[in-house]
């Protein structure tokens, strides 16, 4: 190999440590509040229950909320979760309409796909 090869070999290896780190690390959002901490484990429970394959069951494929904000501070939402620690069904009314992103990943750290999140608007 001439050094030009070497050298595209180190800063391909290089960047797939960045985007592990990046994905690993960076991606999961924090410093929630106790709604969007609820609007968080309510979106969990939700993809785990829609993406429920062979994949995710051997941990080839996993999904992390990477971004939630307010879509609509005049709408209240209706959410209904298991609750990770208790494992207790929780349903709950938000006082505002979240929305999160949530991104897919191949082994944890290659993001594959990317798809928003809501929930029910309550009728008034």
């Amino acid at each position: 190999m001439n050094s030009r090869e070497k050298s595209l070999i180190i800063v391909t290896v290089l960047l797939i440590i960045i985007l592990a780190g990046k994905s690993l690390f960076f991606d999961e959002v924090r410093n929630l509040t106790e709604e969007e901490q609820q609007f968080k484990n309510f979106v969990e429970y939700s993809v785990s229950e829609e993406y429920d394959g062979m994949l995710q069951q051997y941990h080839l494929i996993n999904y992390r909320v990477f971004n939630i904000f307010v879509a609509n501070d005049q709408q209240k939402t209706i959410i209904t979760y298991k609750d990770p620690q208790t494992g207790q069904e929780i349903n709950n009314t938000l006082n505002v309409r979240y929305t999160a992103r949530v991104r897919g990943y191949i082994l944890g750290i290659l993001p594959y796909k990317q798809f928003s999140v809501t929930a029910k608007v309550v009728e008034e």
